[in-house]
């Protein structure tokens, strides 16, 4: 089966009491991909592997979207008491040593 996603490997036809499914898998960069697609109990080797491609593009175009996020930051310590002391939560005489837990206070009140 001839792809332009990717490098086919193998398909099979399932019947499903809901349906007909191709399960197929793939080498799409050097990752292998196993999927199940729902198909038409009338679709040729052409119309499989239309679907395959298909979904084999979502997929890319999902790889490239995370590949492109902006990966999330790490704040140091300093950045962390300056937004807590913007947000009232700790004032500026105190460091992040200073706060305590809901169950550290609780503890301590039962004594």
């Amino acid at each position: 089966m001839e792809l332009e996603n990717g490098k086919y490997i193998q398909h099979r036809i399932l019947v499903r009491p809901w349906g007909w499914e191709c399960q197929f898998t793939v080498d799409l960069d050097g990752r292998y991909i196993d999927e199940v697609l729902p198909i038409d109990s009338k679709a040729d080797e052409k119309a499989i592997s239309q679907a395959i491609d298909d979904r084999l593009l979502e997929i890319k175009n999902r790889l490239q979207d995370a590949a492109q996020e902006v990966p999330e930051r790490i704040y140091t310590e300093k950045e962390i008491v300056s937004l807590l002391v913007s947000k009232e939560l700790l004032t500026e005489d105190q460091s992040l040593s200073d706060l305590r837990s809901k169950s550290e206070i609780t503890a301590e009140a039962k004594g």
